[in-house]
This record gives C-alpha cells, sequence and structure tokens, in this order.
C-alpha cells in the first residue's frame, strides 16, 4: 500500500499563497520596522476571528516584531518563511 501521508513542509518548498491561502496579502516590503507590524495590525482589524493574513516583509527584524505582536494580541503565527531577503509571515487572527 503507498504512503499517502503529505511530505512535509520545509522553507525551501513551502509556498505559503498557495498551501495556506489567506484572506488578505500584507505587502510590507521595503518598509523598516515597526510598518510591518503596524500594516499587518490594521489588515487584521478588518477582519473576523480564523481569518488570516499573509505578511511580506524585507526587514530582518519582521520576524521578531510580528511574534511579539501576535502573542501580545492573541493571535497565531501559523507558518514564516525566508528566501533570500524576502520573509512571508502568515498569521491567525484570535
Amino acid at each position: 500500500m503507498p504512503d499517502t501521508a503529505a511530505a512535509p513542509h520545509t522553507a525551501a518548498t513551502m509556498d505559503l499563497e498557495t498551501d495556506h491561502p489567506a484572506d488578505r496579502v500584507v505587502d510590507a516590503r521595503g518598509l523598516p520596522c515597526p510598518h510591518p507590524v503596524l500594516q499587518a495590525r490594521d489588515a487584521m482589524r478588518e477582519l473576523a476571528a480564523g481569518s488570516r493574513i499573509l505578511v511580506l516583509a524585507t526587514d530582518p527584524l519582521a520576524g521578531l516584531d510580528l511574534r511579539a505582536w501576535c502573542l501580545r494580541a492573541g493571535h497565531r503565527l501559523v507558518e514564516a518563511e525566508e528566501s533570500g531577503r524576502e520573509r512571508r509571515y502568515l498569521i491567525e487572527r484570535a
């Protein structure tokens, strides 16, 4: 019987936009901190609980700031991915 289990996602193979669809994309590429978090916060305010946003960022500190914001706000960081300079964060609203 063939193994039907899905292969685990890795940073090299995962495409957050197709593997985990988001309700909204926040493009914060090129913006310094704290702008990625501020834009994510503004986008989340307009969405219902359980909705997801995909944050695109190039700031190397965006991940730390987004993780801290999720902890404070009660949101869930579903996935994080880095590819070159670009970073992608999938966040689910509490």
